[in-house]
């Protein structure tokens, strides 16, 4: 009996010695990962591009099991100690202004820390795509026809039908309020960004913003569809209608006296179609039925003759740079110059042009921009656009260059930053 005893006991305590052994042979999780805590993330002022490190504690230092990200997308960790956490912020991770976004880290998969910051847009040097343009309606409204930039910060773009303007240096550019009401795109001015015409069939809007619009003083009518624009004040300017008058705007619209008459005027059908001022006594006006133009200098006006260097009779980009150079591309794409009172055409084409002054200018031809500094005599490439990209107008100011397009789905803006 004492041995039956004795062998059940040890028998019980061998089995319970094997149970105590095959729990403990479980493999141990280890401990949990503790709370991220953040104290600074520098540099204050976050924008594209920049290298980033982020301190405080608890980040872990395996980059497989540690992960940052910014808005739901995952940056790449370049250095990482349990104590920091270094990374870039993708060139292209802002496109315009700021963006507010969550920052977060996770540890070993858990969610561990997320923070509001702030990252801010800045503008790449040299040429980039700045953004992009939603197509009008119509064939006509696709192709850009005018563009100023007034100051820095402001600009106005034009098309059949539609108006567009920018208040950051033509990174973002929104449709005005004004688009649709039967303006042609055929003239907008400002001399100082806070006077604005736009042609607005044979009427005149004004604006000191680029986004209200009105239509001048008094209402005034100018017979026929307008084509040129120059503006120095609310109600200082020149007006030139298609029939080939120039009507000077002095205090009033509806006052405007006629100062000059082309001598192919005959009050029913269209003579003149496009004009570039420098002021009220310097500029050229260009013709659409026939090879000649209409100069102002000094005052003084004459009609000129450019059949023999200009094979078509549409100018669909003309710029007076100063009273003695003139610049323009036809409808055939030659490119032409005027200069001490001699026409030429040069041996480059352009679809553009745009000078600063008469010896420094941009063209854009077929899905390029070119750029002079001999005044037209030689060009060297600066920027080659996307299969399908052309440019349609050009416009330099402080040693930027923008250029607006379209291609088969949208237009674009080009831009230069020095």
């Amino acid at each position: 009996m004492k041995q039956k005893l004795f062998l059940l006991f040890a028998l019980f305590s061998m089995s319970l010695l094997f149970s105590c052994s095959k729990s403990d042979s479980k493999p141990d999780s280890g401990p949990k990962p503790e709370s991220v805590i953040v104290t600074t993330i520098s540099p204050d002022r976050l924008t594209n591009g920049i290298q980033v490190t982020v301190t405080g504690k608890n980040f872990g230092t395996d980059t497989a099991k540690t992960h940052l990200s910014l808005e739901n997308q995952k940056m790449v960790i370049t250095a990482l100690t349990n104590t920091s956490i270094t990374f870039t912020i993708p060139e292209k991770f802002v496109q315009t202004g700021q963006k507010d976004c969550f920052i977060k880290i996770e540890v070993e998969g858990l969610y561990s820390y997320s923070r509001w910051v702030s990252i801010y847009y800045v503008e790449p040097k040299g040429w980039f795509y700045a953004g992009i343009i939603p197509n009008g309606s119509g064939a006509g409204s696709q192709i850009f026809t005018n563009l100023i930039f007034p100051t820095d910060s402001l600009g106005i773009a034009q098309r059949e039908n539609s108006i567009y303007r920018t208040y950051d240096g033509g990174i973002t550019w929104n449709a005005s309020d004004f688009n649709g009401v039967y303006s042609y795109g055929y003239a907008i001015s400002s001399s100082d960004g806070k006077n604005i015409w736009l042609e607005l069939k044979d009427k005149v809007a004004v604006s000191t913003d680029g986004s209200t619009w009105t239509i001048g003083p008094e209402k005034s009518s100018f017979g026929w569809l307008i084509i040129g624009l120059y503006t120095s004040a609310p109600a200082n300017g020149l007006i030139a209608s298609t029939l080939g008058r120039l009507y000077d705007v002095d205090g009033r619209f509806a006052g405007a006296t006629v100062k000059y008459q082309s001598a192919k005027y005959d009050g029913s059908s269209g003579v003149w179609d496009r004009m570039s001022a420098l002021d009220k006594n310097n500029l050229i006006l260009t013709s659409n039925n026939s090879k000649y133009v209409v100069l102002e200098k000094a005052g003084v006006f004459s009609e000129v003759d450019i059949s023999s260097v200009s094979s078509a009779t549409y100018i669909k980009a003309l710029q007076m740079v100063d009273a003695n150079t003139v610049f323009l591309v036809n409808f055939n794409n030659e490119l032409v110059k005027y200069a001490g009172n001699t026409w030429t055409k040069l041996t480059q084409q352009a679809n553009a042009v745009y000078f600063t002054d008469n010896t420094t200018g941009y063209i854009a031809y077929n899905n390029k921009i070119l750029k002079t500094t001999d005044g037209g005599a030689s060009w060297n490439e600066q920027f080659t656009l996307n299969a399908n990209d052309k440019v349609a107008v050009l416009c330099a100011r402080n040693g930027k260059v923008w250029a607006l397009g379209n291609n088969n789905t949208q237009g674009f803006v080009v831009k230069y930053n020095p």
